[in-house]
């Protein structure tokens, strides 16, 4: 599990096999409001959608949250790499949070991944973006 702060990027190092947990806090400074959470994948190399679609799975709890002025509810992404994923393969994921009611209230965090050869029983930091 990883947890980003508010503001930061995260590089991540993923092993083929791997999954892993990344926690986001979602903080509503404005009005009271209901937003939609997503994920999405973009890759440098020569994949195309079905391709990386075939090596990552993702996705995002919860998908619609409601939020108060000033509440903060923490996001849980979720990342899984397949065993047959390409060494050097780097992908951003792209969480966003867009108002449901607002278009213009939207935020979003992008994180840096590369899929990289390696031991799977090894042990991640927590606080890897500190």
């Amino acid at each position: 599990m990883h947890n980003i702060d508010e503001g930061q990027t995260s590089d991540l190092t993923l092993y083929p096999g791997q999954s892993t947990m990344i926690n986001l806090v979602l903080h509503n400074i404005g009005d009271e409001d209901k937003f939609n959470l997503k994920i999405e994948p973009e890759t440098t190399a020569a994949e195309s959608p079905q391709e990386l679609s075939s090596i990552l799975k993702y996705h995002c709890t919860p998908q619609v949250v409601s939020l108060k002025r000033e509440e903060m509810r923490e996001i849980e992404v979720f990342l899984q790499i397949s065993n047959d994923a390409l060494e050097g393969t780097s992908v951003v994921f792209t969480v966003s949070a867009e108002s449901t009611n607002h278009s213009e209230n939207n935020n979003f965090l992008n994180i840096f991944a590369i899929i990289s050869k390696g031991p799977r029983d090894i042990l991640l930091n927590d606080n890897m973006v500190r």
